[in-house]
């Protein structure tokens, strides 16, 4: 009842505490259909006499009446994990100081190996540890720090540093870290949403208790925003959208940490008012359009995940990038040769469908020049810019890394000649050589 939606959409409950949900942190679309949810009741600081217990969530609706109905513990006894990600077969995970990763191995929908992937990230502030986990196109691991946070990361290329609140880039594949400034949001791309709505970017307020958008128009080598008005606002002071995904039935999902006290600068770690025991799971519609089926990708072929790539919306795009890199490497890369050969180059997507191709390869660190090639002279500069990107971070297996960005540099776009500025920092850190 205190929801004020804007005009054509609608909203409603997908999951709450009833499921188990209870101080949602951030959410992600499996390859089956299912919504994974991590929560942590532990935050901001654990009870001395008790023992960590958050949660990895796995969320599936079997009777497709838009509610969820299934709901199975991935993994417990976390203690304040602050974002993850799903991928290369199983989760990324940051718990504290550590990055770890989990696997069911055996089908059971609950993990039984566990692996500590790297430690050393700062916990100088609970609520800026690792956060806001996010894979690139070309398979790199995307996570965040805050401001209080100092970390020193021990890699077998050497001891990696951010003070501070920045961006980390993770190859797994290579063990490889970079660092960076910068931040993170939620881009539309459904078709089972309004025109209006298409690529804004929305924003979880959970401050001001508003799902806020934002267009983005295209300035020179980057971007400039307009702000639009918002698609939710919320008079209800447990309202606390902290995460939104887009779901692979086109709608918008929203995870709600529910609870009048979000931070512990405004108030006590233990003020009585911290509510540990709710949180929701909203889905925001459209009136009058319909919503996708559900796809299990793990039951399609290679060759069938490699043609939704040339179609399919954007996260249902990146869903279907991280069910491939679950898939062996081998199988995968010859796929993607035969994939390539049969397309057509007067197909209007053709390009795209090359970018997609050099994705996937790049997900499986297996380089590929020949597409790299053909994509440098591309028509479209955002896919120049994209293989420019990729020279640097494959330079040290092509024969002569610098020519080709020199090509680059000297590019009419300057969406290009930044990118080749970003493929710089792929090259070996002084300090460290």
């Amino acid at each position: 009842a205190a929801f004020e939606v804007a005009s054509g959409y609608e909203i409603s409950l997908f999951a709450d505490e009833s499921d188990g949900i209870a101080n949602p942190i951030t959410m992600r679309w499996g390859p089956r259909g299912r919504l994974w949810v991590l929560c942590s009741q532990v935050y901001p600081q654990i009870v001395p006499t008790e023992e960590a217990d958050d949660k990895l969530f796995i969320l599936e609706d079997t009777d497709g009446d838009g509610r969820a109905d299934k709901s199975t513990v991935f993994v417990d006894g976390l203690h304040m994990p602050t974002g993850f990600a799903l991928g290369d077969g199983g989760a990324y995970i940051g718990v504290g100081q550590d990055l770890i990763f989990l696997k069911d191995s055996n089908g059971d929908d609950q993990a039984d190996q566990r692996e500590i992937v790297a430690t050393g990230f700062g916990t100088g502030d609970t609520h800026q540890n690792i956060n806001s986990f996010s894979w690139s196109p070309d398979g790199e691991l995307l996570f965040c720090q805050g401001l209080h946070c100092f970390s020193r990361v021990e890699t077998a290329w050497g001891i990696v540093r951010l003070d501070e609140h920045g961006v980390w880039r993770m190859r797994p594949r290579r063990g490889q870290f970079h660092t960076f400034r910068g931040g993170s949001g939620e881009i539309v791309d459904s078709p089972n949403l309004p025109e209006d709505i298409q690529g804004n970017v929305l924003i979880a307020g959970y401050f001001a208790r508003t799902i806020d958008r934002m267009k983005l128009i295209p300035e020179a080598s980057g971007h400039r925003t307009e702000n639009l008005p918002s698609l939710l606002r919320s008079t209800h002071r447990s309202f606390r959208p902290v995460d939104i995904r887009t779901g692979p039935d086109g709608a918008i999902y929203i995870a709600d940490w529910f609870n009048p006290i979000i931070g512990h600068y405004q108030a006590s770690f233990r003020h009585p008012d911290r509510d540990e025991a709710h949180g929701r799971i909203w889905k925001i519609t459209a009136k009058g359009n319909s919503l996708k089926d559900f796809v299990d990708l793990t039951e399609l072929s290679i060759s069938g995940l490699l043609d939704r790539l040339k179609t399919e919306p954007l996260r249902e795009r990146e869903r279907t990038r991280e069910e491939l890199s679950s898939r062996d490497s081998d199988k995968v890369i010859r796929a993607i040769k035969t994939w390539v050969n049969q397309l057509s180059s007067q197909d209007s997507r053709y390009e795209h469908h090359l970018y997609e191709a050099l994705c996937v390869s790049a997900w499986h660190e297996a380089v590929n020049e020949s597409l790299l090639l053909r994509l440098l002279g591309a028509q479209s500069a955002r896919a120049r810019a994209f293989a420019t990107r990729l020279v640097g971070r494959w330079q040290d297996r092509l024969p002569n890394p610098m020519a080709l960005l020199e090509r680059s540099i000297a590019d009419a776009d300057p969406r290009v000649r930044l990118e080749a500025i970003v493929a710089l920092s792929y090259l070996p850190d002084p300090e460290v050589m």
